[in-house]
Order: structure tokens, then sequence, then C-alpha cells
């Protein structure tokens, strides 16, 4: 009787703890997702400042075409002043996320973005994978568009 007794309190921790753990995974992948969430509606705020409170010190920005790595922006400060180009030549745009899957420290969506060009609206979308140091995003990496 000992040792079922033993047996079924060794299960319970066990079970427990990984229950316990698998919360833990579940809360960081919620914050992580909010994240993104957040960053993304301060990018359609043309919100910098709220954009940069979601990132490390030393973000880095890259983009994925073909056979092409290249990285975009490192830092805060070079985020910063790529957004300040990006939103005065393109004031209309907006994105959306399409979809929206996070595993661990990383968070993959396909966001749509809505801009107008010369009068006549445009759209695309584009694959991308956030990475998270401590709930903020340290890398981003942005996959070659296409139409959808």
């Amino acid at each position: 009787m000992a040792l079922k007794n033993q047996l079924l309190v060794l299960a319970l921790i066990l079970f427990g703890s990984n229950s316990t753990n698998l919360k833990a995974k579940s809360l960081l992948a919620d914050e992580n997702q909010k994240v993104v969430l957040d960053y993304v509606e301060a990018f359609n705020q043309k919100n910098i400042e709220l954009m940069l409170e979601h990132t490390t010190e030393d973000i880095l920005w890259m983009s994925l075409v073909d056979d092409n790595v290249s990285v975009e922006t490192k830092g805060k400060n070079a985020l910063k002043q790529a957004l300040l180009s990006y939103f005065k030549s393109t004031p209309s745009i907006h994105s959306e996320i399409l979809k929206i899957h996070v595993s661990g420290p990383f968070a993959y969506t396909v966001e749509k973005a809505h801009w107008k060009s010369q009068g006549k609206a445009k759209s695309q979308c584009s694959p991308a994978m956030y990475q998270f140091e401590y709930n903020k995003i340290s890398h981003v990496w942005y996959f070659k568009s296409y139409d959808c």
C-alpha cells in the first residue's frame, strides 16, 4: 500500500508540474502574441515610440528574399529612422495580421499591408517571424511578399 501511495504522489508531482509548465508556456505564448498585436497596432497608428517600447535595444530587422538576407536595421535608433522615412513615403500604410502562431520565443505571422499609390489601392502579403527576449521583440525577419 505504501508503494502505491508513493507512486500516486509521484504521479501527481510529475503531472502537476507538467501541467504548471504547460500553463507557463501558454501564458508566455499569449504574452508574446499580445506584443506582436500591440506592435502592429502601434504601427497602424504610426506611433513609433510605442512600437519601440515593444523592442529590445539591439533589435535586428532583416528581410529575406530568395537567397538573399539583408539586415535592414540594427538597434532602436536605426529602426526609428527607418520607420520615420517609411511613414513619410507611405503615409496611407496599414497592416493587418491574417495569421499568427506562437511557439516558444517565436511568433510566425502572415501580414497583409494596404496602402495607396497614385490614388490606387494596393496590397501585398508577407510572412514574418518575430523572436522575443523577455517579452520584447529582439529580431524580425520579413520574407518575400506576394499578392494576396
